[in-house]
């Protein structure tokens, strides 16, 4: 190991005691019931040993996005929701912005609400982040 680094834990090294899974949704009604569907099984599982919070962003959607994540995601078991409106489309660099902002996790992952990545690669995720 070389000097500089000896003595300095690792990132990798630190438990994760929490993550953020942010969903970034734009004119996704139609995806939402299916993403919960998927989303949340994997939300009870990673919430057995760490904290969760479920960060849904709806990027000023002008279809039902917003009503369809406070339908089934609001109150989701054993998580913490979190749900934001942006009051006009405001594009990707702000809600980003905004998920760094409002996200509470040590860890932060990015989903996008139609389904582009599917929610069963966060479990890979973390177990990488924590080796």
């Amino acid at each position: 190991m070389n000097s500089k680094a000896e003595g300095r834990a690792r990132y990798t090294d630190m438990p994760v005691a929490s993550v953020t899974i942010v969903v970034a949704c734009f004119n996704d009604a139609a995806e939402i019931e299916p993403l919960c569907a998927r989303l949340l099984p994997l939300l009870k599982e990673l919430a057995s040993d760490r904290r969760v919070q479920l960060l849904c962003i709806d990027d000023g959607s002008d279809d039902d996005t917003l009503a369809m994540l406070r339908k089934y995601f609001e109150h989701a078991p054993g998580v913490a929701t979190d749900i934001v409106s942006h009051p006009r489309h405001l594009g990707t660099a702000e809600v980003m912005r905004t998920a760094f902002s409002a996200s509470r996790g040590d860890i932060v992952c990015v989903l996008e609400g139609n389904l582009r990545y599917g929610p069963e690669a966060l479990g890979g995720m973390l177990d990488l982040l924590e080796r």
